[in-house]
């Protein structure tokens, strides 16, 4: 790895410089450089001339598109107050037109890819289906406004008699006949019932809007057909929604059963878990469902979108073990207002909060949608319209978690001693006379139960789903909660399987949250590790992580140490004159960004780590800076590495309490060291 860097150096040893190797740590005197004269003068020329270098870009690329340069030449002309104020006003835009629920995002998805949208769709013949491209089967279930029902996509190459379509035995036959690959979930719009036609209309608009934005959050919408005469099937003008067929039960028949979670196990990870106790199988599986609901929350309100029935029965679980949110017909999109009425609002009283509305009864009606959009940012900051589906999905961890509260009865008797009590779950725990059994919950210290304390509370008090999924219950647990998280193709068994390759303490939490595995996720690691030789600890020490704890910590307005004068290497505190120290934290936490669009490539990493090397103090064109480094480490009094054996052996590692991923893991919780 150190060739990455470079080829041979001739290292002179000076008695006042103090180096480290970011790639071959052997001491705990880690890789900075004494502050000489020379270098800042090296370094105010330097900058200077990168100064000009942008200035001849941008003139040069400007010249190219005569309109920007003729705008860019005016805007230099004016005097400098005022160019400021333009660059405070810009960047103020900017800044509100990109927060949620993102104006200009919602501008260019209604502007631009929805028409998009249409003309792809109407070429592959999407928004022309019709009756007898369908062979309808099993109905599924029922709700106040549609049925559902399994079906199959005809081919254009098969033809079928009017006979064969209406004759049950013949249709069931022919729904397992090998040329009808395409299997759909069909729902039929009621007719005749007050609503169901603007909640069917609003639930196409809505599945066509996230298809776009957040496809990973629903199942994939693939349109729509209103039903061109009357017969044993259908009526005349009733409309009917396509979606592709993932999975024919949902989470609400999965916890009916008296084998939930255990039912669910091999779905959501692949395999069976083994080697855990009965209680952690069951709080792994709990959690990773949870996970899903939460992530898939955060995304749909980050479009602007509210769902406002998140229920059992609205999450389908797939053959892939992916929880996806259905029936969107009373969702609301208060970024332009969409199926927004201030004093109205389909609700279910079980699972609804106790605010009842999104938003408080006094909001005005929306105005006109461009209006709405512009106004939308303020309006999410002063209401929180999401935290109306947080509070929901509070309620199902709580039925998940807690088997006394899934029967129909007894939730609803747990939402009347909730309201007895102001909504302050803990004071319910204390006062509940049905004895419920929180043992899942108070796994972990109670990180469980902590979450949905809350989740389930007043509005003021409550978590939106992106601050849930920053809750210990899912960032810290323990080691054994490792393996579970990362979907893999398992191409033999036909599925998708969760198998996770990971190291407590160095696994990025994007990875973990989403399940999508970048090369920004050994990036992150890789920002750990520098971590690591900043402050000479292990990632995770008595229960704090390395990263929260830089984050926390650093002060910029403090230029020798960065605020970090109680959290580095003793040995890097007390050295007098340190070069490229802060570049070097800066750039470590650049790496380790809680997301990771935020963070660098691997080639940048490692170019901004040879320019340390290059301006502020290594010469990197004659020896191996990793091997001078080691020369240099064994002439000084070489402080032992944290992670050598004898240190190990002296130090308790396996901090049960220690930050983590969730997950899930097969071998033993006692892990050796490596």
């Amino acid at each position: 790895m150190a060739s990455l860097f470079s080829p041979t150096t001739t290292f002179h040893q000076d008695p006042n410089l103090i180096c480290f190797s970011p790639l071959r740590p052997i001491s705990k005197s880690y890789y900075f450089w004494s502050c000489t004269n020379q270098c800042k003068r090296n370094n105010t020329i330097t900058c200077s001339s990168f100064v000009n270098e942008i200035s001849v870009s941008l003139d040069h690329s400007l010249s190219q598109l005569p309109v920007f340069q003729s705008g860019y030449a005016q805007f230099q002309e004016l005097p400098e107050e005022q160019r400021l104020g333009l660059l405070v006003f810009g960047g103020l835009t900017w800044i509100y037109l990109t927060a949620r629920p993102g104006v200009l995002v919602g501008a260019i998805d209604a502007y631009i890819l929805a028409p998009i949208q249409v003309g792809l769709d109407s070429l592959s013949g999407k928004r022309s289906f019709k009756m007898k491209d369908f062979l309808i089967g099993d109905r599924l279930g029922e709700g106040s406004f549609g049925i559902v029902y399994f079906g199959v996509i005809v081919p254009k190459n098969v033809n079928l008699d009017e006979n064969v379509r209406k004759r049950g035995s013949s249709v069931k036959s022919l729904i397992t006949d090998s040329r009808f690959k395409e299997k759909v979930i069909l729902k039929q719009v009621k007719i005749g019932v007050q609503g169901a036609a603007e909640c069917g209309e609003f639930e196409e608009w809505f599945n066509y809007r996230l298809s776009r934005a957040a496809p990973e959050t629903c199942a994939e919408f693939l349109g729509s057909f209103v039903a061109e005469k009357t017969n044993s099937r259908y009526t005349k003008g009733e409309k009917w929604l396509v979606w592709k067929f993932e999975g024919n039960r949902d989470l609400g028949d999965y916890m009916k059963d008296r084998g939930f979670p255990l039912n669910i196990e091999s779905v959501m990870f692949g395999r069976v878990l083994e080697g855990l106790e009965s209680i952690k199988r069951n709080a792994l599986i709990i959690k990773q469902i949870m996970r899903q609901i939460i992530t898939s929350l955060k995304k749909i309100h980050d479009t602007g979108i509210v769902h406002r029935d998140v229920k059992p029965s609205n999450l389908v679980v797939t053959k892939k073990g992916q929880i996806k949110l259905i029936d969107f017909g009373a969702a609301t999109d208060l970024r332009i207002g969409k199926n927004y009425v201030p004093d109205k609002g389909l609700l279910d009283p079980d699972y609804c909060p106790p605010e009842l509305y999104v938003m408080p009864e006094k909001t005005p009606k929306p105005p006109p949608e461009p209006v709405a959009a512009l106004l939308s940012p303020l309006l999410w900051q002063i209401n929180s319209p999401d935290l109306f589906d947080t509070y929901s999905a509070g309620i199902v961890l709580m039925q998940m978690a807690v088997p006394n509260i899934r029967p129909t009865a007894s939730l609803k008797n747990f939402n009347l001693e909730l309201k007895a009590v102001g909504y302050d779950l803990n004071k319910w725990r204390e006062k509940t006379r049905t004895r419920p059994d929180f043992s899942i919950l108070d796994l972990d210290s109670g990180r469980g139960w902590d979450l949905a304390t809350k989740l389930i509370s007043e509005r003021g008090g409550r978590l939106s789903a992106a601050a849930a999924l920053r809750h210990p219950y899912f960032l810290l647990a323990k080691v054994a909660d490792f393996g579970l998280s990362k979907l893999v193709s398992d191409s033999s068994k036909g599925h998708v399987s969760t198998q996770v390759k990971g190291t407590l303490g160095y696994l990025d939490p994007e990875y973990y949250m989403t399940q999508q595995l970048t090369e920004k996720s050994d990036v992150y690691s890789f920002g750990v590790v520098m971590l690591e030789l900043i402050t000479a600890k292990q990632p995770i020490e008595k229960g704090k992580y390395v990263v929260r704890e830089m984050r926390t910590a650093i002060n910029k307005n403090d230029g020798e140490h960065y605020g970090l004068s109680n959290i580095i290497d003793p040995v890097i505190r007390n050295t007098l004159n340190l070069i490229g120290f802060i570049r070097f934290v800066d750039l470590a936490m650049q790496c380790v960004g809680e997301a990771a669009a935020d963070r660098l490539t691997m080639s940048e990493v490692v170019k901004i780590l040879e320019s340390i090397l290059q301006n502020d103090g290594l010469e990197t064109n004659s020896t191996s800076a990793s091997s001078s480094i080691m020369d240099f480490g064994t002439t000084i009094a070489a402080t032992r590495h944290p992670y050598n054996k004898d240190a190990l052996q002296r130090k308790e590692i396996n901090d049960t309490h220690a930050f983590d991923y969730s997950g899930g893991y097969t071998l033993p919780t006692n892990v050796e060291p490596k």
